[in-house]
């Protein structure tokens, strides 16, 4: 007997995930169904009667499609307020939440993720009088322990009960903590499945039919004392969630800040001297020492400047910042040595030392200015404390004296957040100085420019008088020092010579005037914690629960929300994450190193940190969808829920439904990948994301429809659904003049909620939080012939950017051309819509979305007469009676002659001069129906074929009649009444011409010819 069939006794089982006691609407033997005895191994399930009461099952959909809706199923459960054991609905459906009594709870100090199939937790409560293997909950899911100590429990299975598999992590600074219990205590959104079968004569059970896959909607209700109410939703609900603020998210770690050598991890600053005091000097060319004037005295030139540094070989123009080069009018001179009171120089070499006067005589001169050094130190790579860091390698690297190779004239530190101490090592007479921080390798150019320096390069132990370093090596970001607005950070954006003109800024601050006098100097501010566009690691306080090592090709997203310190607004912006590793600090794990994937510096993105009196940076794993057809987009969102493939190959991010592959028909999915045009990027991060408002106008723009499909004798599961297909072959079900309940007869009518115009934004600003690019098309036809009325749907699509279209109007017209004229042409007019009452048996296995074959003398299409043969309607809404009969439908007929692709298959080899294999999984995944197909499955005998070498179209072998077809399963074989010819094979098997198919090739899709005939005579159809 089957669920199908009209007459027959229902019975209905209830499945809560993770509880092992299920309700039967009877008392019947169910052990022999397809249903599974045991919830996990070790523990059966226990088979109460208990179901009184199932409600009506109520859906619809928009024909413009999109997500389906569903009403709640109402469930009665029947009670025993004083007989009732341990399973009656009373005990287990009246746990009120965590203060249940009659429950053993734990806290968990172990992190749960997505990915441990197995865990030995942490609890705070000694289980060890339990017995095991039981179940036990957390969150939503229910697992499987296997055993026990005082102190620890051993999770052996994971999702038990179909129930999500999710992370459970304390989140909150600790303050919210994952809680095990030994009994489920909230049952609102806990996974559930509402089953019917027949009951056969002799009593037993026929397969059953998953009728409701989903949740439950709301705790359950107490409306009297002998019955528990229920209400369960399909899965399909779950879009409408929005995803919260949960513990997959993650904040900076203040005070610390991870080096690694290379990027962002020098520290330099420029010595700038802009003015020395002149002074007299008395002598000849004939002696090598000359006098300083006793009235200059004293003079500390020989304490400030270094005569040893270059060029004190002579002849050596490579001059050293700090080397005391004088000039004046008359030329220029090198000292050897200088003393408080003498200087002594080459005096057989006129030409270089051309100031000295050939008599002796008294000259003034001046130590040449402006000059200036930059300082570059390394900073000590690995975790490091910020800002202790730049003080521990300045305490290193300034020795405290303006002389020698590694001597300054200014020496500082951080004092504080908003201030930098500057010690002077030089009096403002002899060595005016100042200390500039700047940007990049622009600013540095300016800064020559403005104060007219010589080129400005580094001076120590390696490196003489040239610039070296890369804008990455520096670091530039944590110091907000900047009179101008913070800068840009100092990328070169691609095809760029140099880096933006808004990264270039510098800031100039002193000592004081006097040798060892310091001075403090006001900054605008320090970051707490930062992260250095270019860096390769990001450090987070936070485990996410990512790999601890990369795998090739495997990145997951992250989008981070801080304070744009430039614009004084909140800003976001996303880095593609390749796994995460432990940070420690004197021995101490103090964060994690989340790893960016390469290249590290992106001119799209910029450096971001945590600064006093702002709101911290929030960190969040993201679904990153990239470059991915719809179907693979929105099946991402559907099994994404911690990434390593736990649900399903599609199941790569953190952040979506969460739910496992068993409960989605993929190949309904994966049909949507030759969507003409439609790629999609998006990210998606872990709060507050709406679902709903993602998909719908994707699946309006593809043409489709999120449904709950049912299977019989199996799950009903989450399937892609395309709309206006209006071919008998895609119909699920007929009915016929009889099968109409005859007290209530069918009923048409017309069904109008026309469009009449489309806008489509697209373009998402990360930062603005909106789509930036509008384009609204119109069909003006319509609208004339509803005088001038204007009716709109709205398509966001969030996925589909300007560099992937193109940015003029006429890119956008013909990237959405197949878009909008699929929406006007199906919902421009009014359309025809037929009502009426069938059995409930028939309706066993229908839904929204799904075409029937409809007849009736009561109906009527787009004649002028009544009577419907065959005419092929979409079921728009139904209202299912379960218990008791009769199924309400209301589907819309368009009269659109539609057709989709045409047969191929893909020819591998030859073994026969009239046989070919043919690979079966070239082209095909499912039908419309949703039935799992093979490519030979759209091919029948007789069929007239030709074959297209690959590549050479123009030599096609025409005329093949199939006489049989064999499935090898893999493989089919096709063998053909005459000899094939084929020579070059993976050419592919096509229908022949239009006029020489057969009626059944006719059917699906031919180009017409440009007057819209096919053949000779036949109109063109429509491809949907």
């Amino acid at each position: 007997m089957s669920i199908l069939e009209q007459h027959g006794r229902r019975v209905f089982v209830l499945e809560i995930g993770g509880l092992s006691t299920r309700y039967v609407s009877d008392s019947v033997d169910i052990s022999t169904t397809n249903l599974d005895a045991n919830l996990t191994t070790g523990i059966a399930y226990s088979n109460v009667e208990g179901i009184v009461e199932v409600g009506a099952y109520q859906a619809s959909i928009d024909p413009a499609g999109g997500i389906a809706d569903y009403s709640p199923v109402s469930i009665m459960l029947s009670s025993e307020r004083l007989r009732g054991g341990l399973s009656d609905p009373h005990v287990i459906f009246g746990r009120c939440g965590p203060r249940a009594t009659d429950v053993i709870k734990a806290q968990v100090s172990t992190d749960i993720f997505h990915n441990d199939a197995t865990k030995t937790i942490t609890v705070d409560q000694d289980f060890t009088s339990l017995s095991f293997p039981r179940v036990m909950h957390i969150g939503a899911e229910t697992v499987r322990v296997s055993s026990a100590t005082s102190t620890t429990l051993t999770i052996s299975n994971r999702g038990v009960g179909r129930t999500p598999i999710q992370t459970h992590v304390s989140s909150l600074g600790g303050t919210n903590v994952p809680e095990i219990f030994t009994e489920i205590v909230n049952f609102r959104g806990r996974k559930a499945s509402l089953y019917m079968g027949q009951k056969r004569p002799d009593g037993s059970i026929n397969a059953m039919t998953e009728i409701i896959n989903g949740f439950i909607e709301e705790s359950p209700d107490v409306e009297t004392i002998n019955a528990i109410n229920l209400s369960i939703i399909p899965l399909t609900a779950l879009i409408d969630n929005k995803v919260s603020d949960t513990a997959l998210n993650t904040t900076l770690v203040q005070g610390y800040h991870n080096f690694d050598e290379l990027n962002g991890s020098k520290l330099e600053y420029i010595i700038m001297t802009s003015e020395s005091e002149p002074f007299r000097i008395v002598g000849s060319t004939g002696s090598s020492t000359l006098t300083y004037l006793s009235d200059d005295l004293p003079i500390d030139h020989s304490t400030t400047f270094d005569a040893s540094l270059p060029p004190a070989d002579d002849g050596n123009y490579y001059i050293h910042p700090r080397y005391p080069e004088l000039i004046n009018s008359d030329g220029r001179l090198f000292p050897r040595t200088m003393t408080a009171t003498t200087l002594t120089y080459d005096n057989t070499d006129t030409s270089y030392n051309s100031l000295v006067p050939s008599s002796n005589a008294t000259k003034r001169v001046k130590v040449r200015t402006p000059r200036g050094e930059v300082k570059s130190y390394r900073l000590t790579s690995g975790v490091q404390r910020f800002p202790q860091i730049i003080n521990d390698v300045l305490e290193t690297n300034q020795t405290g004296s303006p002389l020698g190779t590694l001597g300054a004239f200014i020496n500082w530190k951080v004092s504080d957040d908003n201030s930098f101490m500057m010690k002077s090592l030089v009096n403002k007479e002899t060595a005016e100085s100042y200390i500039f921080f700047f940007t990049g390798k622009r600013a540095l150019k300016y800064l020559e420019f403005v104060h007219e320096l010589p080129p400005l390069g580094i001076w120590d132990n390696n490196i003489t008088g040239i610039y070296t370093t890369s804008n990455m090596e520096r670091l530039f970001y944590p110091f907000d020092i900047w009179v101008t607005p913070f800068p840009t950070d100092p990328i070169v954006e691609q095809g760029a010579v140099e880096e933006p003109f808004e990264s270039a800024s510098w800031a100039s601050f002193k000592g004081g005037d006097r040798k060892d006098q310091s001075k403090k100097n006001d900054i605008r501010g320090t970051a707490l914690a930062y992260y250095q566009n270019g860096e390769p690691t990001i450090l987070v306080k936070d485990n996410l629960g990512l790999p601890t090592s990369p795998s090739a090709g495997v990145s997951f997203g992250l989008e981070v929300v801080y304070y744009d310190r430039r614009e004084d607004r909140e800003g976001y912006q996303t880095f593609p994450i390749t796994h995460q590793t432990t940070a420690t600090y004197g021995g101490s794990d103090i964060g994690y190193l989340l790893h960016i994937e390469e290249p590290y510096a992106d001119s799209r993105r910029s450096s971001f940190g945590d600064w006093s009196g702002y709101e911290p940076t929030k960190i969040y794993l993201t679904n990153r969808i990239t470059f991915q057809t719809p179907g693979e987009a929105i099946l991402k969102l559907l099994q994404s829920g911690g990434g390593s493939s736990i649900n399903g190959s599609f199941d790569t991010s953190s952040i979506g439904l969460n739910i496992d592959e068993s409960e989605i028909d993929i190949n309904s999915f994966l049909q949507y990948e030759s969507i003409p045009n439609i790629m999609i990027n998006l990210d998606l991060r872990s709060e507050g994301e709406d679902f709903r408002s993602v998909l719908t106008p994707l699946l309006q723009a593809m043409g489709a429809v999120l449904v709950m499909r049912r299977n019989e004798n199996g799950r009903c599961k989450i399937a892609l659904q395309p709309i206006g297909l209006e071919q008998a072959s895609s119909s699920a079900l007929t009915i016929n003049e009889a099968d109409w309940i005859a007290d209530t007869p069918p009923t048409w009518s017309t069904y109008e909620d026309i469009v009449t115009q489309i806008e489509i934004n697209f373009d998402y600003d990360v930062n603005e939080q909106k789509l930036r690019t509008k384009r609204v098309f119109n069909n003006q036809e319509a609208i004339n012939r509803y005088n001038n009325e204007t009716n709109a749907i709205k398509l966001d699509l969030f996925g589909v950017s300007s560099s992937q279209i193109g940015g003029t109007g006429g890119d956008s017209f013909s990237f959405f051309l197949p878009v909008i004229t699929r929406i006007f042409n199906l919902l421009s007019n009014p359309l025809r819509i037929w009502r009426g009452l069938i059995g409930t048996g028939q309706s066993a296995l229908m839904d929204v979305g799904r075409y029937a074959l409809v007849n009736s003398p009561f109906l009527k299409a787009y004649g002028v007469d009544y009577g419907v043969t065959d005419g092929v309607g979409f079921i728009r809404s139904i209202r299912q009676e379960l218990m008791s009969e009769g199924c309400e439908i209301e589907l819309i007929h368009t009269g659109v002659r539609s057709s989709s692709w045409n047969d191929s298959a893909l020819v591998t080899a030859t073994p026969s001069t009239n046989t070919v294999t043919i690979d079966q999984d070239a082209f095909s995944n499912s039908n419309a129906l949703g039935v799992d197909v093979k490519d030979s499955d759209f091919f029948k005998v007789d069929d007239v074929v030709d074959y297209l070498p690959a590549g050479d179209h123009d030599n096609a072998i025409t005329g093949l009649i199939i006489s049989s077809i064999v499935d090898n399963g893999a493989t089919a074989t096709i063998t053909f009444t005459t000899t094939h010819g084929i020579s070059t094979l993976n050419g592919t098997l096509e229908p022949t011409a239009y006029a020489t198919a057969t009626a059944g090739q006719q059917v699906d899709a031919y180009i017409a010819n440009a007057s819209g005939v096919l053949g000779t005579s036949d109109n063109g159809k429509e491809f949907v």
